[in-house]
């Protein structure tokens, strides 16, 4: 089963214009019908759309990207930067690739984009919290920029004397608006 980490159900869905796996369904409309979704929702524009390689494919196989460049036949492969100039000249966010894995597994579905706010807008943040070392003498803070972050020089005294760092964090991210994201079926 998946999380859908609060985010409200009607936040994820199938795309309006129908799915990609008919290539004559345009894909820029229905994008555009997401982004129109995406800014009733939030009040802004969203930032980014991230999808596996698989689904970039399955956009790029549109026939709308192929008679738009003149590859009607389409035996020639659609040129990437074409089709995200041509995604960009329809005021869609930048498309972001992402094929990232964690234990063997993707971390994004291979039918769907996930569509995200811009940077800072309250999505959720990073928290520094002190650590058990922090509250020790023999360690200071590094820095208004990384405030549970803690180092400290360790002397050992006798024939085998040395001087060794050692450095502790406590580091959390937190996601704060959910509602901010949008999981979108396309294939």
């Amino acid at each position: 089963p998946t999380d859908n980490f609060g985010r409200a159900a009607g936040n994820e869905f199938a795309i309006g214009t129908g799915l990609w796996t008919d290539p004559d369904v345009d894909r820029a409309a229905g994008l555009r019908g997401v982004v129109s979704m995406y800014k009733a929702l939030n009040g802004m524009s969203p930032g980014k759309l991230i999808m596996r390689s698989a689904v970039w494919e399955t956009l790029m196989q549109g026939s709308q990207f192929r008679s738009s460049f003149g590859n009607a036949v389409g035996s020639i492969p659609m040129n990437p930067e074409q089709v995200r100039a041509y995604l960009v000249a329809n005021d869609l966010p930048p498309v972001v690739v992402n094929d990232a894995q964690f234990a063997g597994q993707y971390l994004l579905p291979a039918d769907k984009i996930l569509v995200v706010p811009p940077a800072g807008s309250g999505l959720g943040a990073t928290y520094w919290g002190p650590t058990l070392a922090s509250g020790d003498p023999a360690f200071s803070a590094l820095g208004a920029d990384a405030p549970g972050a803690v180092i400290g020089l360790i002397k050992s005294e006798g024939v085998n004397s040395n001087l060794r760092a050692q450095a502790d964090a406590l580091v959390a991210p937190a996601l704060a608006n959910p509602n901010q994201t949008m999981v979108v079926k396309v294939k």
